[in-house]
């Protein structure tokens, strides 16, 4: 959604585990977005994203059954035409009219690369590479420090959606 439409200056979600994981949070506060607060177990003061998810199951995971997917791209492609033709297009209650006529096509002028947006949301642990290999095993895979980090103690990031990518931090935290 921020590739396609901007920075928000504030999100709204349930309390779902994905939206309320350390790494969403730190990644959305490294973007300067406000994540609005929201008590559990409180449908009513949700109703817009409760319904947002409840036509998402509707007209998107039910029919996947009968879809036949390619790939995850295809699965991505699915996914925002879904959005685009049935649920902007339809009238909603809460609103009084479409997404679609409310947004009128805006967006958010605040932008970031692509790049930046992926290492936004990058989980950190610690953890010690190998002292003759330098190999340090993390949650996304196996990967191997410059040798003159070989067995030290530091700070890894790395990607929770991208699993081929690591970053070793160094104390001055670059």
């Amino acid at each position: 959604a921020i590739a396609r439409y901007g920075l928000p200056d504030r999100f709204q979600f349930d309390r779902g585990s994905a939206f309320d994981s350390h790494v969403f949070r730190a990644g959305l506060a490294a973007l300067g977005i406000h994540r609005n607060f929201v008590r559990a177990k409180n449908p009513e003061a949700q109703g817009k994203i409760e319904a947002y998810h409840r036509s998402l199951g509707r007209w998107f995971v039910n029919e996947l059954a009968v879809q036949e997917v390619v790939d995850l791209e295809h699965l991505e492609q699915l996914l925002f035409a879904t959005i685009d033709i049935l649920y902007n297009t339809h009238h909603h209650e809460a609103i009084r009219t479409t997404p679609q006529k409310r947004l009128a096509g805006a967006t958010s002028a605040r932008r970031i690369a692509p790049q930046d947006l992926d290492l936004a949301f990058f989980a950190e642990v610690l953890a010690q590479s190998h002292k003759k290999t330098g190999s340090v095993k993390l949650p996304s895979g196996t990967f191997r420090v410059p040798l003159p980090f070989a067995g030290r103690r530091a700070h890894f990031r790395y990607g929770v959606e991208t699993l081929d990518k690591a970053f070793l931090l160094t104390k001055d935290g670059k």
